[in-house]
């Protein structure tokens, strides 16, 4: 049996299917941006660092 929404509009199995692929999907890019971000700001945090400790 469908789900159904608040507004009464049935769902099927396949719907739910589909936004799990696309969730896990977008989940992964987000991960590889934090990431990313995460080692090019220790790239420029460590300069930074070393700067300030020199003075």
């Amino acid at each position: 049996m469908p789900a159904i929404t608040p507004d009464h509009t049935p769902i099927n199995a396949e719907s739910f299917q589909e936004v799990e692929i696309i969730s896990n999907h977008y989940r992964e890019i987000e991960t590889k941006s934090l990431d990313h971000f995460k080692d090019e700001f220790r790239k420029t945090k460590t300069p930074w660092i070393r700067f300030q400790r020199s003075l």
